[in-house]
């Protein structure tokens, strides 16, 4: 056992208790001997002095399971607790978590549930929102990343949802409900128009985001229209279509001279 465990030894219980890594944690007794079973903490103890550097973190090598790397990474970004449900692979946390301005091109592999506290990924190098909380009930914070659409982004945001100085050319992905504001300055598509396309899908009369564009389309001036275009834009006539190439095309020399 190594110093760092000299007052309380860890025994992982052999059973999984709800598909979640339980911690029993024991005191010793006379001689060594076990003393009492303290309480059952789910794994990994955030802010605890419990987590050891020989503790074992697979009862059953056929479930989903963290990395060493992993751990102490979740751990120094979590202010709360964490948990990991194996039957999932998702990580929860009750509290806040802050991986911002770190260069991260993903989640180094980690899937997030719910974050009951604010999520906090700004000044990050994110292309794509894969593996970031289902559910966040406080702010979701996405400033100064290289994001061009909302794609496998929360379901939920209980608080702001900050995602100025992106590349955002689509709202796709955004989530059903946002509880507080929504911040898109510094994006190549306006925020005027980025604001409008999420108002209709976040009202009353929910519009999904194709449905969205097609109603605002005649109020968008061209040069966000260029930026917005998918091919699978079916009310698009050929016409159109070309106008729209065209002044891409235009708009791609101008900015190479």
């Amino acid at each position: 056992m190594c110093s760092c465990c000299s007052l309380v030894s860890l025994y992982l219980s052999s059973s999984i208790r709800d598909g979640i890594y339980a911690i029993s944690i024991w005191r010793p007794g006379p001689s060594g001997e076990k003393g009492r079973k303290g309480p059952v903490s789910f794994f990994p103890p955030v802010n605890s002095s419990y987590i050891c550097c020989t503790m074992r973190t697979v009862p059953n090598p056929q479930l989903p399971v963290l990395s060493r790397e992993q751990i102490d990474w979740l751990s120094s970004c979590t202010s709360g607790n964490l948990s990991h449900d194996a039957s999932t692979g998702l990580v929860s946390v009750k509290g806040n978590f802050d991986c911002s301005r770190q260069g991260l091109r993903d989640l180094k592999g980690v899937r997030f549930g719910t974050v009951t506290g604010y999520f906090n990924a700004d000044d990050n190098l994110f292309t794509t929102l894969d593996g970031f909380p289902r559910e966040i009930l406080s702010h979701l914070y996405l400033t100064s990343n290289p994001l061009t659409s909302l794609k496998n982004a929360p379901s939920e945001v209980g608080g702001h949802l900050t995602l100025n100085k992106n590349q955002l050319t689509s709202l796709e992905g955004l989530p059903r409900k946002i509880g507080g504001a929504l911040w898109v300055s510094t994006n190549p598509v306006s925020e005027e128009v980025l604001h409008k396309i999420a108002h209709l899908m976040g009202g009353l009369l929910y519009q999904n985001y194709l449905d969205s564009v097609e109603l605002l389309w005649s109020e968008i001036p061209i040069e966000d229209q260029v930026l917005l275009y998918r091919p699978n834009f079916y009310w698009i006539g050929s016409e159109e279509k070309r106008k729209i190439e065209a002044f891409l095309f235009y708009s791609n020399i101008k900015n190479m001279l």
